[in-house]
């Protein structure tokens, strides 16, 4: 799984919560010691509040974790 499938499946999992999606986007792959490695994406990224962020499963795709934080 590239970057850009991780941050496709975060766009859709937050549009399907009805969260805002807002710009920049950063993603960030981190390897963990006892299982697959993972994508940690953040929307709205160099402010505070009104951000996605979402751990999307760097092998096989599923959102592992996902929360709107509002401020």
């Amino acid at each position: 799984m590239t970057e850009a499938d991780a941050i496709d499946i975060a766009a859709k999992h937050a549009e399907q919560q009805g969260w805002p999606w807002l710009e920049p986007v950063e993603c960030i792959r981190r390897k963990r010691w006892f299982s697959n490695a993972v994508y940690v994406i953040r929307t709205n990224a160099d402010k505070r509040g009104a951000n996605v962020v979402l751990t999307v499963d760097a092998v096989d795709g599923e959102v592992r974790e996902a929360q709107f934080l509002k401020r």
